[in-house]
């Protein structure tokens, strides 16, 4: 394995010979270090090989806008600097590990952009501008999060880090891989789960979904997401269960649901192993169409309980949404048929084990 430097902290382009200390391009059996000082931009515009890579430079910036796969044999660290990625570009590390520090950021610019790695840890500054930045292999999620784009992940079990983790407009999207939450942690980011995604918390935590939950999504059949573990779900926005063939969503392994905000269930969900949907005071949680139905394993200690409004409402009539679990309210219920200007029910009393409300 040879050692190559960048040699001067000066613009250039990856393929450039004399912008290395070997006066060679890096190939697949190199170990790249980034580490010269300056601000300077690299650029990479086609399919490289390293064998591994470290940026430790505060004012460096490699550019990927080449829309081919960079390959990494062991190991790629940015300690320090941007590694910015555009038009699709894939970073490949089979096995191996892609780390980005607390002062290293990466930066996504437009397109599809992928990662895939054995091990993948943030815990520095992951900017999606716009686009999609995918993570396969598993890891763990910390640091900042910020963009206007989506952060998917594609593949592999993703732990939510203890370091704050903030994004008022980036679209954390779980597409068939797991997020899961050991700690009592908050994500101000819109959190989606399509294609079977999972979001795992642990007993003992809490995970507080600031910027609103969508279970689904519309003309996909996506069905099987679910929402497990044996701590708490807190949302406090805007929660979409959009509409499939499928259910959309599975409370499972006893997990408590706690609703401080608005839950519209446009599709079907399920309670299993005892899980529990809390609806807090001022909460809502709306059936938002007809044969919306939130089926049971059957386990006794699947409890609904509603201190705010359950809310039926259709397009076509009232009939055909379930609640099949024990309800206990002390708030309201009530049913608002569309064509008509409004409807409201009294508060309804506690309900008794085994009690179910149909709409």
């Amino acid at each position: 394995m040879t050692a190559i430097n960048w040699k001067t902290g000066v613009n250039g382009s990856w393929d450039t010979p004399g912008g290395w200390g070997g006066g060679a391009v890096p190939t697949s059996g190199d170990a790249v270090t980034i580490a010269a000082a300056g601000t300077y931009i690299i650029q990479m515009a086609n399919a490289e090989s390293v064998s591994s890579l470290l940026m430790n430079a505060f004012g460096a910036e490699i550019n990927d806008t080449s829309g081919q796969i960079f390959s990494v044999g062991t190991s790629m660290t940015v300690t320090a600097g941007t590694f910015a990625m555009s038009n699709g570009s894939q970073i490949l590390e089979t096995g191996g590990t892609l780390k980005e520090a607390a002062n290293g950021v990466l930066l996504a610019t437009g397109g599809n952009n992928q990662i895939t790695a054995g091990t993948i840890t943030l815990a520095g500054r992951t900017q999606v501008v716009s686009g999609i930045l995918g993570l396969n292999g598993g890891g763990t999620i910390g640091g900042m999060l910020t963009g206007a784009g989506t952060l998917e992940l594609a593949a592999g079990t993703f732990a939510l880090g203890s370091a704050a983790v903030e994004a008022s407009t980036l679209n954390l999207l779980v597409n068939g891989g797991t997020l899961s939450d050991a700690v009592t942690t908050g994500l101000a980011a819109p959190l989606q789960l399509i294609q079977s995604g999972t979001l795992s918390i642990a007993k003992g935590a809490s995970f507080n979904l600031i910027g609103g939950l969508t279970v689904g999504q519309a003309l996909l059949n996506d069905g099987g997401n679910a929402l497990t573990g044996l701590g708490t779900l807190s949302t406090m926005g805007t929660t979409e269960i959009n509409a499939s063939t499928q259910p959309e969503f599975a409370l499972a392994g006893g997990l408590t649901w706690s609703n401080t905000g608005v839950i519209n269930d446009d599709g079907s969900g399920g309670f299993a192993g005892g899980s529990k949907i809390v609806n807090a005071a001022n909460a809502h949680f709306n059936f938002t169409s007809d044969g919306t139905t939130l089926t049971s394993d059957g386990n006794a200690a699947n409890l609904f309980t509603n201190a705010g409004t359950i809310t039926k409402t259709s397009a076509t009539n009232n009939s055909g949404s379930e609640i099949d679990a024990t309800v206990n309210s002390t708030g309201l219920i009530e049913i608002v048929p569309e064509r008509s200007p409004w409807a409201a029910a009294a508060p309804s009393p506690a309900r008794s084990p085994g009690l179910e409300p149909c709409f």
